[in-house]
């Protein structure tokens, strides 16, 4: 058999719906009965002669039935070592197309994984040293193969990283090196470490080898990355945290040296990185209209962004597909497959790494005294989004079942949530009171003054047994730090979308936390009562003029305190009506008498809660909202 009669039996797959169908089937018959069928089409599929959408047809058909059939089929055995020869040649031979680099690197990563990947080993080495030359070209079709051979192999593949690793960084470093190819370069770094990473239990030297001679240079890369405008290197960002985020994780003992001058960074990205999120992200506002220095440039432009073009992405796509749309843009990563905007990406990584570094016992004091700035930026990270605003309005399930599904942490609320429960869990005492300070903020709409006027309480007792210019795991705490801290990790515009937007976070955490709100308060203070806080909470139910939006929220809000008081807490007695309170701005839900903020007041019990549905039932008809939309 030669490549022309390899060729007629795939043109006619491509061709026949009906074939196509049992193409696994009738591939595999060839691949068991004709003598040369399995180097014929290798030789088809790189061969710069041939169509290139017809050869990565040809590479998807044949993938499958090839792996299955490699170690399998007799008939295999003499065709392997030219196989090898012309998979290694086909990359070069159409490097400037990466759907044919893509096609040809996953039969490679296939093979390697069958045949194991001592027999390769020369032949990557020979691969890696396309990471030297000058044309980008071939540094991407690299780059690309590099990515899905390791990506698709097992821990075995971990000798050819110290092939690859030394190349990586001058790479980088390159001059010349467009933004794309370095996107690329760290796509490959988190997928080498993620290789390794195993290794440092049961064989440190692996880690060793591989890593000792870049790391240092790496992480000063990283960190000064994170201390750039916010606006600058926002693709490579995202990238930067995920493998901080590996490296953390997996390497503790490898990475310790470097665990403070992380956090320092990391603390500081946290913060910075907010206004932009909020505006981009929140309030979907082009990248192009924020300033550099984080301000909106035009207010019109508010709703414009990424949300926009996401609501109608699916329709797009399935047009460009019905037109025979091809469109090949790289190797991306399986998780990132689903977002278009980076400052989202950037935002749900630097949450994963936050929750990463808060389990390191040798960070307990940073957390205990960074709490608050800690969770009050985490909380303005949480706002819901103008995409979240389309779901509620025009997906409403989409919308809940988002919200419900706590294994969903490509969710910013989600993953939020989940990092102040780790809080809770671990620094209970500290956490609680200042998760209610923030709530009660964000309920009331107070300025940042008022919380950090109580923030400074906490502050001066740290600075008072000892913490005063403390040096905490490489960190210079001192009372000026957590002010600075305070102070940055907050954001405000004078609006009223914004008002609403953060009333809706507040009743969210609140609800979220309801039991460990009444555990800790009825722990605290035996004659405590929540009375007014539910009072607030209730005249968004009560108000005309509430949203929809807000009202939803509410009586979610309400239900979970019902809830925990029904069938865990029934002895706690109910003091009085949350309808008596008819203030238009009550008084602090949270009286903060003490850095500790212990409440004394009580909580309504399930009798009480069976008269205010009664009273939400009646009061249905009448309920009218002023907002449009939401």
């Amino acid at each position: 058999m030669n490549s022309d009669d390899a060729e007629r039996v795939f043109r006619e797959l491509v061709a026949n719906p009906a074939a196509l169908v049992k193409g696994k089937e009738i591939l595999e018959a060839q691949l068991a009965k004709v003598d040369t069928f399995a180097a014929r089409t290798i030789e088809l599929l790189v061969n710069p002669a041939v169509e290139a959408r017809f050869r990565v047809y040809v590479g998807a058909l044949i993938r499958n039935p090839l792996k299955e059939a490699w170690s399998t089929i007799p008939l295999l055995e003499s065709q392997k070592n030219p196989i090898r020869e012309m998979l290694i040649e086909g990359l070069v031979l159409n490097y400037t197309s990466l759907p044919l680099i893509d096609a040809i690197s996953l039969i490679i990563a296939d093979l390697i994984i069958d045949e194991g990947p001592p027999i390769w080993e020369n032949a990557v080495r020979e691969l890696t040293n396309w990471l030297t030359v000058e044309e980008e070209d071939q540094n991407q079709a690299c780059l690309e193969a590099l990515c899905n051979i390791v990506v698709s192999s097992d821990n075995r593949i971990s000798i050819f990283v110290p092939y690859i690793m030394p190349h990586l960084f001058p790479l980088i470093s390159r001059a010349e090196a467009t933004p794309k190819l370095r996107e690329k370069v760290l796509v490959l770094l988190y997928l080498a470490i993620s290789s390794f990473s195993w290794a440092e239990d049961s064989d440190a030297s692996v880690v060793a080898k591989c890593f000792d001679e870049t790391y240092d240079l790496w992480m000063s890369f990283f960190l000064s990355a994170l201390q750039t405008s916010p606006k600058s290197h926002i693709s490579l960002k995202r990238y930067i945290l995920k493998i901080l985020t590996i490296i953390f994780r997996d390497l503790p003992r490898y990475s310790k040296k470097s665990l403070g001058p992380a956090v320092n960074v990391i603390w500081k990205f946290l913060n910075q990185n907010l206004p932009l999120y909020v505006w981009s992200v929140i309030y979907d506002v082009p990248i192009e209209n924020i300033t550099d220095d984080l301000q909106l440039s035009d207010p019109s432009m508010i709703g414009q962004g990424k949300t926009a073009s996401r609501i109608s992405a699916n329709a797009k796509e399935k047009e460009a597909n019905s037109a025979g749309g091809f469109k090949y843009a790289g190797f991306e990563l399986e998780e990132e497959q689903d977002y278009d905007n980076d400052v989202e990406l950037i935002a749900i990584q630097l949450i994963e790494l936050i929750t990463t570094l808060l389990g390191k016992p040798i960070l307990r004091d940073v957390v205990r005294v960074g709490v608050y700035p800690l969770i009050n930026s985490l909380c303005h990270y949480m706002l819901m989004t103008s995409y979240d605003e389309h779901l509620w309005l025009h997906e409403p399930n989409q919308f809940i079942n988002n919200e419900e599904d706590e294994s969903n942490m490509r969710s910013i609320r989600n993953s939020g949530l989940k990092l102040i429960s780790e809080l809770i869990n671990s620094y209970e005492d500290d956490t609680l009171p200042v998760l209610m300070l923030i709530v009660d903020k964000f309920l009331q709409g107070d300025d940042e003054d008022t919380a950090v006027a109580h923030l400074r309480a906490v502050i001066d007792e740290f600075a008072a047994n000892g913490g005063q210019g403390r040096d905490v795991a490489g960190l210079n705490i001192d009372r000026d730090y957590l002010l600075e801290a305070a102070r940055t990790s907050t954001f405000n515009v004078e609006s009223q979308i914004h008002v609403w937007k953060k009333r809706e976070t507040g009743l969210l955490i609140l609800g979220a936390f309801a039991e460990d709100i009444v555990v800790y308060q009825a722990r605290s203070n035996e004659n405590f009562d929540l009375t007014r806080l539910i009072s607030n909470v209730v005249r968004d139910l009560e108000a005309k003029e509430t949203l929809p939006v807000l009202r939803g929220r509410a009586l979610w809000c309400i239900s979970r305190f019902s809830e925990v008081i029904s069938l865990k807490h029934k002895d706690l007695s109910f003091r009085s009506s949350p309808f008596q309170s008819k203030a238009s701005t009550p008084a602090s839900l949270f009286p903060f008498d003490s850095p500790r903020a212990r409440v004394s007041q009580a909580m309504p019990t399930r009798s009480r809660s069976m008269v205010f549905w009664q009273k939400i039932l009646l009061q249905k008809s009448s309920i009218r909202s002023r907002g449009p939309n939401l």
